[in-house]
């Protein structure tokens, strides 16, 4: 049995499908008409500049390089147009690494060094005001004295924002007993499930 993910679009305060294509909001996983739009969000940024923020969830996802491709490829298309030398591209993860094999975090860190994107670890992206073009992210960061993991809230402007929703089993999968409630938790520590 395969009964792949769901998109989580509520799990995020203040988003919803039909932002996506409008004030600078893009999110590409709904389907082929979605990503229409987020071209043409993801088009005017290119041409302007700006902030380009790209977000990742704290859950499992169906392609976990999806938000590195898209982030490489809007880099790549704003340095070739109207927007070199205007625009910023952010990167947000809720993990500690940009992939979950070393080798590959290693030489995405690197790339994005090359190119300035900058990256911020222990970033969930929990709402979004698309009216002031701000994204509020929980934050988690160790305690340097204690190790204790503290966390907070930060808020990120953007011009453009790409939002790949958390994503959890389906209903089915949930309540058939196959699967447990400690596995579909996310790193936040909220009930996936």
């Amino acid at each position: 049995m395969a009964p792949g993910l769901v998109l989580d679009h509520d799990a995020i305060e203040g988003f919803s499908l039909d932002m996506v294509g409008k004030d600078g909001i893009g999110a590409l996983y709904a389907g082929p008409d979605y990503a229409a739009k987020t071209w043409q969000a993801a088009s005017k940024f290119t041409e302007e500049g700006g902030i380009g923020l790209m977000t990742r969830p704290a859950t499992e996802m169906k392609c976990a390089g999806a938000p590195l491709k898209h982030a490489f490829l809007i880099d790549d298309i704003a340095s070739r147009s109207g927007a070199k030398g205007k625009y910023e591209i952010h990167y947000t993860c809720p993990q500690k690494a940009l992939f979950s094999v070393p080798i590959v975090a290693e030489k995405v860190r690197m790339l994005f060094g090359e190119r300035g994107v900058a990256t911020y670890y222990g970033h969930t992206l929990k709402s979004i005001d698309s009216a002031r073009k701000t994204a509020r992210f929980e934050t988690a960061a160790a305690d340097p004295v204690t190790g204790e993991v503290v966390k907070s809230m930060t808020e990120m402007p953007y011009d453009y924002l790409h939002v790949i929703p958390p994503q959890r089993a389906p209903e089915v999968i949930r309540q058939s007993g196959l699967s447990w409630a400690e596995k579909w938790t996310d790193q936040a520590g909220s009930n996936a499930t």
